[in-house]
């Protein structure tokens, strides 16, 4: 419409400026007839220049006066317009942000895919590590047979059953859930041979008797476990059995090889969870080894339950100690005692470990855990890390921290022998402060030692622990 009377004004115009142009030819003599404009009952005689030029005059002030509405119904149409197309805008806006949305979601669960096929890959390669492991120990386990034909008779069977579980656990290395369990299956078998094979038939016997009471102890914990451990070894140390003792919260670690774990520690920590005050080393000293020990010494001598001796615990003055933790004490410290009774030579070992930190931090270091008697690592260097678990068998004393201006500060390179360090203090105090007082009995003693720690690169809670293991050791070995 607008343009319409834009062009109808351009062309009256151009009508006028003609009809001016024939007016003034008609002035300067050139003879031009009249013309008539009639509007209505009005009419307009004149030449004909001068009647075109105002009629062309009245048609262009009717146009323009047309062209204020038209302007505004214009207005109205592209306010209606804009309206329209905002709105199209924001539905296209949100279908946008939806897709971006799906977009963001599906990267996550391809992220997770891929998280979960990192993970496969590794559980495969710690299969095929304990794999490699056991056809070595099974190596070793058939050399000691040639040096010992005198107990061929005895062994024969069991080595008859390692060859035919070692044949089936080869035809099963495309399944990597099995190809897992029957290689930790394997090894253990092949490591009890390799141990046991020179065994005279009373030490059989004897450690039969010492496997089975170790292991029945599980009848009467509530919070710990004990299981038949591969690892760790003592170069030069032939134990004839390794045990763990852990926490049942974390049993769905204890088939890996950093293991289950006796105490988890906060990430920046060495000090045990559960320890609110951070003074669980001062209170056993002073009052709670004492109490733990009359718990479990009721429970080995009245035959009264652990869980029921522990609960029963009058509490400790002064001091707020997490009830599972107190627990977990009493519960080892029964184990420890009953066996003391058992075996005739045993170490406990521990091992702390640290995940891999996000940003470097540094703490500031108690000054009496600058040095650590601990066995180190014998192969620091072997891959997959998890499985460097043979050790020096002599102590060494290793720096801990480094010095600052505010004294020695550690760092998270330092946490695992931290760890290892405050559980074998805590594990040492229930030891020493506890004398075995069962009638007609002398015990042999149980000592406490460090294993040189780990840091492992992923960042994790599962590897904030410490463990414990114990090695068994026949009286007449």
């Amino acid at each position: 419409m607008i343009g319409l009377i834009v062009f109808g004004v351009v062309f009256c115009i151009a009508v006028g400026l003609f009809g001016l142009w024939l007016l003034w030819r008609n002035i300067n003599g050139v003879p031009i007839e009249k013309a008539i404009f009639k509007i209505k009952d009005t009419s307009i005689e004149g030449p004909v220049g001068a009647v075109m030029a105002l009629a062309a005059i009245v048609v262009s002030a009717w146009l323009v006066s047309r062209y204020e509405p038209a302007v505004e119904a214009e207005n109205k149409r592209l306010t209606a317009q804009n309206a329209e197309i905002t709105r199209d805008l924001q539905e296209t806006k949100n279908t946008r942000d939806d897709l971006e949305g799906k977009l963001r979601d599906e990267k996550a669960h391809s992220d997770m895919l891929a998280n979960e096929i990192r993970a496969g890959t590794t559980e495969k390669k710690e299969a095929e590590a304990k794999l490699a492991s056991a056809q070595d120990a099974l190596a070793q386990a058939k050399a000691n047979l040639t040096q010992t034909e005198q107990n061929l008779a005895t062994t024969k069977e069991q080595v008859n059953d390692l060859s035919a579980t070692n044949d089936e656990l080869s035809k099963q290395l495309g399944d990597q859930t099995s190809q897992r369990k029957e290689a930790q299956q394997e090894a253990l078998h092949a490591w009890q041979v390799a141990d046991r094979i020179s065994l005279t038939p009373a030490q059989q016997a004897e450690f039969n008797e010492i496997d089975k009471g170790v292991l029945d102890l599980n009848k009467g914990l509530t919070y710990l476990r004990i299981a038949t451990a591969y690892w760790p070894r003592i170069a030069g140390k032939k134990a004839v059995a390794t045990y763990e003792i852990y926490q049942k919260a974390f049993e769905a670690d204890q088939k890996r090889p950093r293991g289950a774990g006796l105490f988890d520690f906060n990430s920046e920590e060495y000090k045990i969870k559960g320890d609110y005050n951070g003074r669980l080393a001062q209170v056993l000293q002073t009052q709670a080894s004492a109490l733990i020990c009359e718990a479990a010494r009721r429970a080995i001598v009245e035959g009264v339950l652990p869980s029921d001796a522990i609960r029963n615990m009058p509490p400790i003055r002064d001091y707020d100690m997490n009830s599972q933790l107190l627990a977990t004490l009493g519960e080892f410290q029964y184990v420890r005692m009953r066996l003391q009774i058992m075996a005739g030579r045993a170490v406990i070992l521990t091992r702390g470990y640290a995940d891999g930190e996000r940003t470097g931090w540094s703490q500031k270091l108690d000054p009496s855990f600058a040095t650590v008697q601990l066995h180190e690592n014998a192969t620091p260097d072997a891959q997959p890390i998890e499985y460097a678990l043979t050790f020096r068998p002599e102590l060494t004393q290793v720096a801990i921290g480094k010095a600052s201006t505010n004294g020695p500060i550690y760092g998270n390179t330092d946490l695992p022998n931290l760890r290892g360090e405050m559980a074998a203090r805590i594990i040492s105090l229930l030891v020493d402060d506890c004398p075995l007082n069962v009638p007609n009995f002398s015990p042999g003693t149980i000592p406490v030692q460090i294993l040189e720690g780990q840091v492992y690169a992923q960042h994790s809670e599962i590897d904030r622990k410490a463990r414990l293991h114990l090695l068994v050791f026949l009286k007449d070995q």
